[in-house]
């Protein structure tokens, strides 16, 4: 693939799933791709989609924003620098991401997001849930500050 097919690839496939077009975003992938989050590993085009619908219907206005260096690609991978947004539980909140994206065939067949999960639970959670989280949070940057 060349490098403009491979960023129109990825940003197509952002578009579709931002849009809630799941359909389309499957469509970029192989039949046995890999998508690894911080929420786990899915396999295949059935447990992708069940994880971008969940995604989608967790999360209002949910957002993928290019941001950074961009998209880089080298050989068949992409690599895209990005803020994540949208509202969970009635709260807005927002985060720096980034995702690996390898390519057979002029289809996905690797896809590795990076993205803070414990940044997004400090913006969404109230009450006990809150303090448990940024109790958590103090531990993990205990000496940092």
């Amino acid at each position: 693939m060349t490098d403009q097919q491979i960023k129109d690839a990825i940003r197509g496939f952002l578009k579709s799933w931002t849009a809630g077009d799941v359909k389309n975003a499957l469509s970029f992938f192989t039949e046995d791709a890999l998508f690894t989050t911080p929420l786990g590993t899915f396999k295949g085009k059935a447990q992708i989609e069940k994880y971008v619908t969940w995604v989608l219907n967790m999360t209002k206005n949910y957002k993928m924003t290019e941001t950074g260096i961009g998209i880089v690609t080298r050989g068949d991978t992409g690599v895209i620098e990005y803020s994540l947004s949208g509202i969970s539980r009635g709260m807005k909140w927002e985060i720096p991401g980034m995702c690996i994206y390898e390519f057979e065939n002029g289809k996905i067949a690797n896809m590795r997001g990076i993205y803070n999960i414990l940044s997004r639970s400090q913006q969404t959670t109230k009450g006990i849930s809150r303090w448990l989280v940024n109790l958590v949070a103090n531990k993990a940057h205990k000496g940092l500050r």
